[in-house]
Parts: C-alpha cells; structure tokens; sequence
C-alpha cells in the first residue's frame, strides 16, 4: 500500500510540476506514462491532469479528461471550472457552472472571481445575490472588485453593510483611498481598524512614499512594530527613486536580510544617478542574481556609452530573456552601430528567442537608417507571424519605413494591417503619399482621417501642406492653413508659415509673402529668411532680395548660402556693380535692427 501510494504522488507530483512551469509537452508525456500504468482510472491523477492541462492552457484536453471520468467528484468540477476561469473563457465557465449538480465555497468563489475580474461587475453581484451561505471570501472578493470598478463609492457602501470585517477587508479599503491619492482617509481608515497587520502598515508607508510624502512614510516605518522585507524594500525604493542614494544605501545596510529585490532596487538607483562604479559593487555583492538586474546593468553601461562593458556583462548572463537581447541592440543603436544593432538581432532569432514590439521598432529604425529594404521586410515578416502587425506603434513603424522607401503599396497595406491607427499611424500615411508625389490620395487620406474623428495635429497639417506645396496648389493650401485655427482650435507652428511663404514666393506672391513674415507670432529664424530669399532669386526680385538677405546674415553671420543667393539675384539682373558694393557692406559692421520685408 505504502508503494502504491509513493507510485501515485510520483506522478502527482510530476504533474504538479509541468503545471507550474507551463511545460505542456512533458506534462503530455507525464500522462501516456499514466495512461499505461495500473492507476489509469485513479481520479486523484485524472483531477491533478485536468489541472495541469488548464494551467497550460490546454482547455480541449482537459475537457477530454474530464468527460472520461465515470464518477467525478466536487474537485474535478471545480479544477476544470477554475481552468476554464483562469484562461478567461468566462462563457464556458458559466456554462460548466449551470451543470454542476453541487456547488460548495470554492464553485461560488471561483466563479465570482471570474467575472468581477473580467469586469462584469452586475453579473458578480447577481451572483453574490444567489450564494445560499456567503462566507468572508466571497464578501472580500466583491469588495476587492467593487474598489477597482469605476464606482469606489459603492465599495464604501458595500464595506459599510458587511456584517463582519476581516483584515482582508480594512486592507482592502486602505488599500483603495491609497491609491485614489485620499492619504488622509486612508490613514483614517488604517487607524479605525482593529486588526492591524503588517500588510496595512505597507499599504500606508507604501501610499505616502509614492505621493512624495517620505519624510511622513519614515515617521510611520519607525513606529511599525515588526517591519518585514518588503517594509524596508518599500522605503530604499522609495529614496532610490529620488536619487537619495546616501539615504538609501543606509537603509540597505541596517537591512536585517535583504532580498534579491532590494537589492536590484540598489543597482537600480546608483545606475540611474551615473555612479557605474557604485552599482557595479552592489551587483557583485549580490549574493544571487536574477536576469532583471543583468539587464539593469547591462543597459546602464550601454546609456553611458561604455559598449565594451555592456557587452562582456551580456555574454556572462546565465540565462539572456528577450530583454537582454533588445537592450544590447538598442545600445548599438544608440551609439551609432547599427549594423552590429542588426548582427544582435540576427543572432536572437538564431538563439531561437521570440523578439517583442522594443526589439522590432528599435531594428526597423535601423533597417531605414541604413536603407535595407530586405532587413525590414524580414522584421516585418516576422512579427507579422507573431500577431505584433495590428499593434499602432509597430504599424506607424512600418508605414514611416515603407513611405520613406517610396513603397506606397506596402505602406498602404501596413496601415490597413492596424487595427486601431491612431494620428501617428494617420501621418505616417500621407506623409509617404506625398513624399512619393501621390498628392491627389494624401488629400483623401486627410478627408477620411478627419471623417472617422481622429484628430489631426501638427506633423498632419505639415503633411497635408507639403502636398499642396509640392503641386503648386496655393488655394488649397491657403484654406488649409486658415482652417489649422479656425477647425481646429490650433495654432499654426513655424514649420507651417515656413511652408505657406516658400509656397507664396514661389507663386509670385513676393509681397504676401513677406507680409507673412511680418506678421507671424515668431521671430523670423533663418529658414524662414532664406525661404523668402530663394523666392525673390525665382523672380529676379533684387530691392527685396537685399533686405531678406540682410536679415538672414544677421541670423547667421557664418553662413555664405544668403550671399551665394543675392549674389545669382544680382547677377540675373546684370548688376555687377552691386554685387561688389554688397560684398563690402557685408564685411564691414554688421547691424541687428529688424527690417520689414514688405516693400515699400
């Protein structure tokens, strides 16, 4: 008897732990093994393999299971009601739930927590209505989801009624004036109560620390009775974020036993105030490490420039995650070394790690940045295989890399691959079709993007503005750039004058041009001047001309472009004599008086 039951936990515990770990094909493994052993029909195993398979995720098979057993007992409906819970398939929960002949505690409590977690807070209430013994957990568990619902004065109400409160249930109070920033009743609350525990003593040190309120928050840690790990770990973060390392370290080392999460947060604050030498000590100190802190220095090293370094601790992480390998492809980035940015993430794929959406954005802006088209089509393959496509800021990635190869084509399918493109997504479109000369569909893609609601900003008026511009379309241009305020209630940036007066000059509109310069609520910048300067060249304008240069010599004394400019204006207009003239005016005194541009 003693082997067979040493036999069954065996299993049980094997099955125990490919649930844990997720390990879906040793689990499959686990349970042929039992399949061809004597406890085949053992229910205990058959509850513990329909539990195994729903923390897999495996809901199908764990329904097989299941529907195999002759006599199954409360544990197997409620395990594969908790499956069913767990992977959010909140229909077939509730479907199991109507089936269950008997339902105990753990039926109502797991059910009630489904659906107050999935936010279907009438329905739990429904169902909190209908348990025929309702103990604390299911009160706690309504409370809990009543305080994160949109309507906390209904859990105030809710907690005012319970006919008995446990700790759980004044923590959870506290816990829900803490975080709605009211520190004062929260503090109330945590004094009012009559089972103050460690936990509530968290709550409120933890609340005051995150409003800035440290010096309060050490006043309440001295007075705690028993601070455990997570007070202490509470008050270093709390300096560390600061930037009081002194203050923080100090708490470090009266520590009775920190942890490994203390210690990260150590790493953490001297890598952030620059003292590598610093975090690099308390790292080597550590008496264990996880991949967190790796990458906290590795990416610390890198923000520095110190690549050498970053890539030495990179190579000597025990167990590189997908973020270990996206920071040392944005450190290569970031320092100019794209193509070993690109070798980084090639070798990824290689190691057979799953790249996320920082991984993707940081190489397709490397892919642009060294116009290979191949290398973006094969990121953009790649996480299109992985669901990432419909992701917005991945899509107004991949319309911004194809616009500015003049793939409008693909641009256009990238942008219809997102499911939900916000105003980035938007520009990045019309941007592209106007680059790519496609002004007539860059004016439809603004009409539809103000039809469907999404509001424009500054880089779409810019956009929509530069189309008109390249085409000569000064009209719509002009309706364009009145309706910035008069639509949309904002105020047209220097980019959007620049790009009506190049427009107007080169119109032959020399003089509302340089009205627009006037009257603009900027001082004119040396783009604006040289804008106007080009245009007075197209039209052989010499008397403006010579104004607009001089002022943009005043702007930037160091730059030729203003003289090089008059001087063809001088030239086309035969005025040899005074391109002379000119050149001594401008390498004598210069004067800074602002001219007007209008001419008189």
């Amino acid at each position: 008897m003693a082997t067979k039951n040493k036999e069954i936990e065996s299993y049980a515990s094997l099955l125990k732990s490919c649930g844990e770990s997720r390990d879906l094909a040793e689990g499959k493994s686990v349970v042929v093994c039992i399949a061809r052993s004597k406890y085949r029909r053992n229910v205990y195993l058959a509850n513990l393999t329909i539990e195994m398979y729903g923390k897999c995720g495996c809901l199908e098979r764990a329904q097989h299971v299941f529907d195999a057993l002759v006599a199954p007992n409360s544990h197997s409906w409620n395990i594969l009601l908790t499956a069913y819970a767990q992977n959010g398939h909140i229909h077939e929960a509730m479907l199991l739930f109507e089936r269950m002949a008997v339902r105990d505690a753990v039926s109502w409590t797991v059910m009630l927590k489904t659906l107050a977690q999935h936010g279907r807070i009438e329905l739990a209430m429904l169902l909190f209505q209908k348990i025929p013994h309702k103990d604390q957990v299911a009160w706690n568990v309504l409370l809990s989801a009543l305080c994160d619902s949109s309507n906390p004065l209904q859990a105030v109400d809710f907690f005012d009624k319970m006919p008995k409160k446990d700790s759980v249930s004044w923590n959870t109070m506290i816990t829900l004036y803490a975080r709605a920033g009211e520190i004062n009743q929260a503090i109330d609350m945590f004094k009012g109560t009559p089972f103050r525990d460690t936990v509530s003593w968290n709550i409120v040190i933890e609340s005051l620390a995150h409003h800035g309120m440290i010096a309060q928050a050490f006043e309440m840690f001295q007075k705690m009775p028993n601070p455990n790990v997570i007070t202490w770990t509470i008050l270093v973060t709390a300096y560390a974020q600061l930037g009081n390392m002194q203050q923080a370290h100090s708490l470090f080392e009266k520590m009775p036993c920190p942890n490994v999460v203390t210690w990260t947060v150590m790493v953490l604050g001297y890598s952030r105030v620059g003292n590598l030498s610093k975090a690099r000590a308390m790292f080597d100190q550590m008496p264990q490490r996880n991949v967190i802190v790796w990458n906290i220095l590795v990416t610390a090293y890198a923000n520095r420039g110190h690549i050498r370094e970053a890539e030495i601790l990179f190579q000597k992480i025990p167990e590189k995650n997908v973020v270990s390998w996206t920071a040392m492809i944005a450190a290569h980035a970031r320092n100019g070394a794209g193509m070993d940015a690109i070798r980084m993430f090639k070798l990824m794929d290689l190691e057979g790690l799953q790249p996320d959406k920082a991984t993707f954005l940081t190489v397709l802006d490397q892919s642009i940045v060294y116009s290979d088209l191949g290398l973006g089509k094969l990121v953009h393959s790649t996480f299109a295989n992985l669901g990432l496509e419909q992701d917005a800021g991945i899509g107004n990635a991949l319309v911004e890399m194809y616009g500015k190869w003049g793939s409008v084509e693909e641009a256009r399918c990238a942008f219809e691959s997102t499911v939900t493109p916000d105003t980035a997504t938007w520009n990045s479109l019309i941007g592209a079709c106007a680059q790519s000369g496609h002004a007539t569909e860059a004016r439809e893609l603004y009409r539809l993007m103000t039809l469907e609601g999404i509001p424009p900003n500054g880089l779409t008026f810019m956009a929509v503005l530069s189309t008109f511009s390249r085409v000569g379309l000064l009209d719509q241009a002009r309706d364009q750039f009145v309706s910035i305020h008069s639509d949309f209630d904002q105020i047209p940036l220097l980019e959007h004058y620049q790009c009506m007066i190049d427009l107007l000059g080169r119109s032959g509109w020399l003089n509302f041009a340089a009205q627009l310069v006037d009257s603009m609520p900027f001082e004119a910048d040396f783009v604006t001047c040289m804008a106007l300067l080009f245009a007075c060249r197209v039209h052989v304008d010499v008397t403006r001309g010579r104004d607009v240069a001089e002022r943009a010599f005043q702007l930037d004394p160091e730059n030729p472009m203003p003289y090089v400019v008059l001087s063809s204006i001088y030239s086309e207009y035969g005025a040899k004599r005074a391109v002379r003239s000119f050149r001594e005016r401008c390498s004598g005194p210069r004067r800074h008086s602002k001219r007007p541009l209008v001419a008189r």
